[in-house]
């Protein structure tokens, strides 16, 4: 095996919202990895893909998020650039961007240099199948616009006109069981056509921040991990919401947590997503501290972590607190599913808000509906889904520690 030089993350980030969500997310991991190596840029390829609107990027959020390092930073606008960049260069290349129509050129031209990719998917959180509005004109969108547009993606990797995923590093053994077990994966396999070429399972990357936190485990707050009720992960399959009815949500929802805040004696954390709108959410809970980029120190520090659909619930549950989601009549089915998920594998309360100005919330009443649990309790709900999806690999060791060494190890980076 050759000797690599360069890691190059190649991110597709459309402006300066969406750059701070993708370093926010994935701090802990491209920290250690940045580190790791010599040579290490970020590539945004976000104005090359077609027909797109061209994206001006704050370098300083980079700085923000990581001070310490010397990193190279890219936001490239032609191809000629691209090619000046990759030529003569060997690159190990973290993916950070998808398969729809318009990025498949920048996959295509990836082709013809020599650069290994590689994906990480270390969110320990489980798979769902998303269901789409009845609405047939909705169907056919979302067939032409996303699961086609990765299929051709897939089938011209097939053919050699693609360059393949060679290592997909991912947390999810349900992933990587249905990839062996599937029958068409089989053959896939059998014949080397798969997208990915090799699948390695890691710990998630709440383990690996579980293990190296300086935030110090408390009980003091109900901390809430609200939803993005607008948010176009869901209205793209069943639409906008009324106002009338996100305010009517949200009135109701206040008035829950004021019940829990005085039953618990215990001050109520808002954290949202970093994407979300902090302003209107401090509208929407008056009474409330509402944050942003605080979920993980807040989950740490929480007695009671409430949720809708949150990745960020793995933290809780590695951390065995209590946790509870949420039944509202403004959630669509995909809404509810994605967090029944989470119910499902640790067992966890559903707690209705549609009728909370006739319900009388007591410490008895949370206790009965398993929304406050034991030590005990708690660590038996969670110990599967913990082995499962959050500490799937070797205990006591980092995920990402694993994928440093692979990269070392079958590239030869320094």
């Amino acid at each position: 095996m050759a000797k690599y030089e360069h890691l190059v993350l190649f991110a597709s980030i459309k402006d300066n919202k969406e750059f701070r969500l993708i370093l926010s997310n994935n701090s802990f991991t491209y920290k250690y990895l940045f580190k790791s190596f010599k040579n290490v840029y970020i590539v945004n390829v976000n104005n090359l893909r077609f027909l797109k609107k061209k994206a001006y990027l704050n370098k300083k959020i980079l700085k923000n998020f990581f001070p310490d390092l010397n990193l190279k930073f890219y936001s490239l606008d032609k191809f000629m650039h691209l090619h000046n960049l990759l030529k003569k260069k060997k690159i190990v290349g973290i993916k950070k961007f998808g398969t729809s129509y318009s990025e498949l050129i920048i996959s295509i031209f990836l082709k013809f240099y020599d650069v290994k990719l590689i994906t990480i998917g270390n969110t320990g959180n489980r798979n769902y199948t998303t269901k789409i509005s009845s609405n047939k004109i909705r169907l056919f969108n979302n067939f032409l616009i996303k699961t086609l547009a990765h299929k051709i993606t897939v089938f011209l990797s097939m053919i050699g006109l693609v360059r393949k995923i060679d290592i997909r590093f991912i947390s999810n053994p349900d992933f990587i069981r249905f990839n062996k077990n599937n029958i068409t994966n089989k053959i896939a396999n059998f014949f080397n056509l798969p997208y990915a070429k090799k699948l390695i399972p890691i710990n998630s990357r709440a383990y690996d921040i579980f293990l190296k936190s300086k935030f110090k485990i408390k009980k003091d707050y109900i901390t809430v991990l609200d939803e993005q009720l607008d948010e176009p992960q869901w209205t793209r399959f069943t639409g906008v919401k009324k106002k009338k009815d996100i305010i009517l949500h949200y009135k109701k929802f206040n008035i829950y947590l004021k019940k829990l805040s005085k039953v618990l004696k215990k001050k109520v954390i808002i954290c949202i997503h970093p994407n979300d709108n902090l302003d209107e959410k401090k509208r929407l809970f008056k009474n409330f501290k509402v944050l942003k980029y605080k979920t993980r120190e807040y989950i740490y520090k929480s007695y009671l972590v409430v949720f809708f659909e949150s990745s960020a619930i793995t933290d809780a549950i590695l951390l065995n607190k209590n946790i509870t989601t949420i039944k509202s009549k403004i959630l669509d089915e995909n809404q509810i599913s994605s967090a029944m998920y989470y119910v499902k594998g640790i067992n966890a309360p559903v707690s209705s808000i549609d009728n909370i100005e006739n319900l009388n919330l007591t410490k008895n009443f949370l206790i009965k509906n398993k929304v406050i649990k034991n030590a005990k309790k708690i660590k038996k709900y969670y110990k599967n889904f913990k082995r499962t999806y959050l500490c799937a690999g070797e205990k006591n060791t980092l995920g990402v520690e694993k994928i440093r060494k692979t990269i070392k190890l079958e590239y030869k980076l320094n």
